[in-house]
C-alpha cells in the first residue's frame, strides 16, 4: 500500500508539468526549462500525431526503442502515462509521424527529454531543394533528468509536410527518452529574440557598413529596402553555391535574421544551396547552368576554392544569364595554413580572385582578413573556429554569415543602376503598345520577360508569340541538373561528385529527358533520348556530339569519372523556356507569369494576342549585364 501512494504521488507529481507554463530557464534558439514554454500572440499550435504516446506509436517508425509505460522512478512519465525510450540498443532509428509545417516560417518544436549525452535530431520536410529540406536540433544533455527543451527553426521554402527524424546510426548514439512532443509556428519577433539569445555567448562585433560595403549590390538592396517593391510581392531569393564550407554556413538562419534586422521591411527570404566536396569553381559552373540560372535568384553566394580562370567561368556565366547581384567570400583559413600569420591570412591568391570580382562587378567580402583579424583578437588561434582539419564550427560560421552580411548596405555611388537590369514597361511606355483587335506587343531587350496580369472569373487568354514566332515553337531551352542514378556506385562521398556537372545543347533541339550510362570501366558511356532514341556513344576522355546533334560534352565537365564504373547513369531534362498562351480566368487578383527565358541577350518583340478579355498591367523585363562569350 504504502509502495502505491509513492507511485501516485510520484506520477501525480510529473503529470502536473500539464498545466506548468513558465519561461524557459535557458532561451535562444536551443530552449531548456522545467515547465512548458509560453505561447506569444499571433503563434499558431500544429498538431503532432500521437506526440503524447498515450496511444501507442503505430505512425512511428522506431528502431532500437519502445513506447514505455509509466512505472518506478525513473521510468515515471512527465505527462501522462506513457512515454518514447530509445535504447540503450545495438541500432537506434526514429521517424514521426507526419505533422504540417508552413514553408519558411519560424517554428518551435518542443518535448519533453532525458539524456546523458548530447546527439542530433532532424525535423526532416518535404522540401524539394533537398540541401535544406533538414533543420537540425542539437540536442543538449539534460544530466539524465526530465526537461522541457525546444528547438527554433525556420521551414524550408515549399514544405508543407515535416517529421521528427533519428537517422539510423550504428552503436555509439546515447540512450534518450522523449515525451509531449508539441509544434506550433513562432512570430517573426519571438524567432529574432531567440536568434539574439544565441547570438550572446559569442563576442559581439563592430558590423557596420564600410565606405565600399554593397557597391555591387544596388538591385539586392532596393529590393530589401522597398525601394522595387513591385506587386505582387515575390520572396527575397538568395542562392549558395560551394564545396562543404557552403554547407557549413548552414541554410540561411543568419543571413535572415541580418536582413530583418537591416531592413525591417524586406519580403519573405528564401535561401537555396547546393553544395559537394571539395568542388573548385571550375565545376561550379555547370552547376550554375543547371541549377542556379533556371531559379533566377536575385543574390548568388559562391563560397569555395578554386583559380581564378575558374571563377571567372562561374561569374561570366551568371552575368550572361542572370540579372542577379553577386557575392564572393574569401576562404576561411585552415589548418593547412599551419599558423595565423601575415602571410597565410594575406595569400596573394586571394587578391588575384578580388580582381576577378571587380571586372564582374561582383562583391568581394574579405573575409580571410577579417576571420584572421577576429581569431587573433580573440586569442583563438588557427583550430579556434574549426571543427576539423577544414571545416567552420558554428561559431565559424557567424563570423562568415556576418562577413558577408555586413556588404547587404546601401552604397552611395553604386557600380550600376538597378534599372539598367530589371524594368517595368507598362502600356503607358512608348515600348509597349495596343492594336485594334486588342493585341499587345512590347518591344524589349533582354533574356527574360514576364507579365503582371489580373485574373478575372470571366477573363480570356492570350497566344504568346515570340518575334514573330509562337512562343511554344520559340528556340530558347535549357538543360537541367544532371541527376546520378540511385543505383549508381559510391566509393566515398556523393554520388553527385563523380559525374558530370553539365552537357551543353547543340542543333535541332527537341525538348526530352536524356540518360546517359557507363558502359566500361575504361570510361566508355552512351546516350539515349525519351524521343530521339539511342543518340550514339563516346568517352569519357574525349569531346563529343551525339548523333543528332543535340547534345554536346566536354570532358572537363566529367569530375573523378575514373570512380565511376558500368552501369553507372545520369539523367537531365532539356526543356523549352517559353510559355505558348496565358490564361487571365480564375479568382479575382494579380498574378505574374514567366513567358520567355533563355532568349539571346538583346532586342526582341513580345506580342499577346487575346481571345476574350484580358488584362495587362505590366511587363517586367530583365536584361544581363553582359553576353555570354563565344557562345
Amino acid at each position: 500500500m504504502i509502495r502505491l501512494i509513492l507511485l501516485t504521488v510520484v506520477i501525480a507529481a510529473m503529470t502536473a508539468h500539464a498545466d506548468d507554463v513558465r519561461a524557459p530557464q535557458q532561451f535562444g534558439l536551443t530552449c531548456i526549462g522545467d515547465g512548458y514554454f509560453p505561447a506569444p500572440d499571433g503563434a499558431e499550435e500544429i498538431a503532432v500525431p500521437e506526440g503524447t504516446f498515450e496511444a501507442g506509436a503505430k505512425d512511428w517508425q522506431i528502431v532500437g526503442g519502445e513506447v514505455a509505460e509509466a512505472g518506478r522512478p525513473p521510468a515515471v512519465a512527465p505527462e501522462g502515462a506513457s512515454f518514447l525510450q530509445m535504447g540503450p540498443a545495438d541500432r537506434l532509428g526514429l521517424r514521426s509521424a507526419c505533422f504540417a509545417v508552413l514553408a519558411n516560417r519560424p517554428h518551435l518544436v518542443s518535448m519533453w527529454l532525458r539524456c546523458e549525452e548530447p546527439f542530433m535530431l532532424l525535423v526532416d520536410t518535404n522540401s524539394p531543394d533537398r540541401e535544406v529540406r533538414n533543420a537540425k536540433l542539437n540536442v543538449p544533455s539534460t544530466g539524465g533528468a526530465w526537461k522541457r527543451v525546444g528547438f527554433y527553426f525556420r521551414c524550408p521554402l515549399e514544405a508543407t509536410q515535416g517529421w521528427l527524424v533519428l537517422r539510423q546510426e550504428a552503436d555509439g548514439n546515447p540512450a534518450f527518452a522523449l515525451d509531449d512532443v508539441r509544434l506550433r509556428t513562432a512570430p517573426e519577433e519571438e524567432m529574432t529574440r531567440a536568434y539574439e539569445a544565441w547570438r550572446a555567448q559569442y563576442p559581439e562585433r563592430d558590423l557596420s557598413p564600410r565606405r565600399a560595403d554593397g557597391e555591387h549590390l544596388a538591385l539586392t538592396i532596393a529590393k530589401l529596402s522597398g525601394a522595387q517593391d513591385w506587386p505582387p510581392e515575390r520572396p527575397f531569393r538568395i542562392f549558395a553555391v560551394g564545396s562543404s564550407y557552403t554547407n557549413f554556413l548552414g541554410a540561411g538562419q543568419t543571413l535572415t535574421q541580418q536582413i530583418r534586422a537591416r531592413f525591417p521591411d524586406a519580403p519573405a527570404v528564401q535561401y537555396r544551396k547546393h553544395v559537394g566536396s571539395a568542388v573548385p569553381y571550375h565545376f561550379m559552373s555547370g552547376w550554375i547552368r543547371t541549377l542556379v540560372v533556371p531559379a533566377q535568384p536575385d543574390l548568388v553566394l559562391l563560397y569555395a576554392d578554386g583559380q581564378p580562370e575558374g571563377l571567372e567561368e562561374c561569374l561570366r556565366e551568371l552575368r550572361a544569364h542572370t540579372t542577379a547581384d553577386i557575392l564572393v567570400p574569401s576562404l576561411h583559413l585552415r589548418m593547412r595554413d599551419e599558423e595565423v600569420s601575415d602571410a597565410t591570412i594575406n595569400d596573394p591568391v586571394w587578391d588575384r580572385l578580388r580582381e576577378v570580382c571587380e571586372r564582374y562587378d561582383a562583391e568581394w567580402v574579405d573575409s580571410r582578413r577579417e576571420w584572421g583579424a577576429y581569431v587573433r583578437e580573440h586569442a583563438l588561434g588557427l583550430d579556434g573556429l574549426l571543427m576539423d582539419a577544414v571545416h567552420q564550427t558554428e561559431q565559424g560560421a557567424l563570423v562568415i554569415n556576418e562577413n558577408i552580411a555586413r556588404h547587404l548596405a546601401p552604397h552611395p555611388s553604386p557600380s550600376y543602376d538597378p534599372a539598367e537590369r530589371e524594368r517595368r514597361l507598362t502600356v503607358a511606355d512608348d515600348a509597349v503598345s495596343v492594336g485594334n483587335d486588342g493585341t499587345v506587343r512590347v518591344e524589349f531587350s533582354g533574356t527574360r520577360i514576364s507579365v503582371i496580369g489580373r485574373r478575372t472569373p470571366g477573363g480570356g487568354s492570350a497566344r504568346v508569340l515570340i518575334d514573330g514566332t509562337p512562343a511554344e515553337e520559340f528556340p530558347a531551352f535549357e538543360a537541367s541538373y544532371v541527376q546520378p542514378g540511385r543505383e549508381n556506385a559510391v566509393k566515398r562521398g556523393r554520388t553527385s561528385d563523380r559525374s558530370p556537372h553539365w552537357f551543353e545543347l547543340g542543333e535541332g533541339i527537341v525538348p526530352q529527358g536524356w540518360v546517359v550510362t557507363v558502359t566500361s570501366a575504361e570510361g566508355a558511356f552512351s546516350i539515349e533520348g525519351t524521343v530521339t532514341g539511342p543518340d550514339g556513344a563516346g568517352n569519357v576522355a574525349r569531346g563529343f556530339v551525339s548523333a543528332s546533334g543535340q547534345i554536346v560534352f566536354e570532358p572537363e565537365m566529367w569530375r573523378r569519372p575514373e570512380e565511376n564504373e558500368p552501369g553507372d547513369s545520369f539523367s537531365f531534362e532539356v526543356t523549352r523556356r517559353t510559355v505558348g498562351e496565358v490564361s487571365f480566368a480564375g479568382e479575382e487578383g494579380l498574378f505574374r507569369l514567366q513567358l520567355a527565358d533563355r532568349l539571346a541577350n538583346g532586342p526582341h518583340v513580345l506580342e499577346l494576342v487575346p481571345e476574350g478579355a484580358i488584362d495587362v498591367e505590366t511587363f517586367e523585363v530583365f536584361t544581363p549585364p553582359a553576353a555570354q562569350e563565344g557562345r
